[in-house]
């Protein structure tokens, strides 16, 4: 799903991983196919970002959350806490297709707690601000 983000930090070791900011929330994102262009440190982006699981792990049901996100070790596996509401899963102002793990639409109107082994990002474009021009 697509989402405005901030490039917040590359990863000195690991090519692939890319520190994206949206609200209040960083997330370490992996970049599978790297950027079709340089992406720079504190520029906007629209990004696609998928969810991946290696294994099925399915969501938890929990109270009421404002959108939070931990990241599990040193990985780029995270617990994402958010709600769903029409397949889209909201973690703070970062969203995700839901779909493929809603399939009956059970976590439809629900706050969960999502563990996803890997979030990939695609940059697609950068958006102009005054920082970037």
């Amino acid at each position: 799903m697509q989402n405005n983000v901030i490039l917040s930090a590359f990863d000195d070791c690991i090519e692939e991983s890319r520190w994206i900011k949206k609200g209040n929330i960083i997330i370490e994102a992996f970049d599978s196919i790297g950027s079709l262009w340089p992406v720079s440190l504190g520029h906007h982006y629209v990004a696609d970002l998928d969810l991946d699981q290696l294994e099925v792990d399915d969501p938890v049901m929990i109270s009421e959350t404002n959108g939070r996100v931990e990241q599990i070790d040193e990985t780029f596996a995270h617990y994402l806490y958010g709600y769903v509401k029409n397949s889209i899963f909201h973690v703070g102002d970062f969203k995700f297709d839901f779909t493929k793990y809603n399939d009956y639409e059970q976590y439809d109107g629900k706050y969960i707690k999502f563990k996803a082994d890997r979030i990939n990002v695609e940059f697609l474009e950068e958006i102009p601000t005054q920082n970037n021009r």
